[in-house]
């Protein structure tokens, strides 16, 4: 997954919406990082990121979220999503959720 990281401090990680990509988060992108480190990622099939082999659904770009945040070792982090994006972090909370709630997380 295409992403770009700007900043120091807690992670937060900014997941655009339906049509967008990450420079969709241009206009508080550098007021973000004077305070965060910012993690903004182009979606599976937008921006820079190519499209999934299989189904686009909500559920499978929360599942590749999920993977990016492992791949990139990155817990605990806070999440802001815009629109489709939204939809999308909830599904990542919802997986994290139902991880631990097995015993897998």
């Amino acid at each position: 997954m295409h992403y770009i990281r700007r900043g120091t401090g807690k992670p937060l990680l900014l997941i655009h919406g339906l049509g967008g990509h990450w420079q969709s988060w241009n206009p508080i992108l550098a007021d973000l990082a004077t305070r965060r480190e910012v993690i903004a990622v182009d979606l599976p099939g937008f921006g820079q990121t190519p499209r999934l082999a299989g189904e686009t659904s909500i559920r499978n770009l929360a599942d590749e979220t999920v993977a990016f945040l492992h791949a990139n070792g990155l817990s605990g982090i806070d999440a802001v999503g815009s629109s489709m994006g939204c939809a999308a972090g909830a599904g990542v909370g919802a997986t994290r959720w139902d991880r631990r709630r097995r015993g897998s997380a």
